[in-house]
């Protein structure tokens, strides 16, 4: 169960931000990033035991993916909701 919550937060984030702006429920490049992010914290979380050094990459991964999520997502909740989705 390592990892899950993570992704399932950036899920429901995600859904929840698309389908109250009015857009349409598809995941663009960021989306992907984001996502890709916080599934890499959860395999990285078992790199320092191997090299100490590598102890601050779950955590920067995790930052990553949701100041990405603010930065693709942030906008979209500023705005007012999508008119083609009315």
């Amino acid at each position: 169960m390592a990892g899950a919550i993570g992704p399932m937060t950036l899920a429901v984030m995600s859904r929840a931000t698309l389908r109250h702006t009015g857009r349409v429920l598809t995941a663009n490049c960021a989306t992907v990033v984001n996502y890709l992010c916080v599934f890499a914290t959860a395999f990285t979380r078992f790199l320092p035991l191997l090299k100490p050094d590598f102890s601050h990459l779950p955590g920067v991964l995790r930052l990553m993916a949701f100041v990405g999520f603010a930065a693709a997502y942030g906008p979209l909740l500023l705005k007012p909701k999508h008119e083609s989705q009315r």
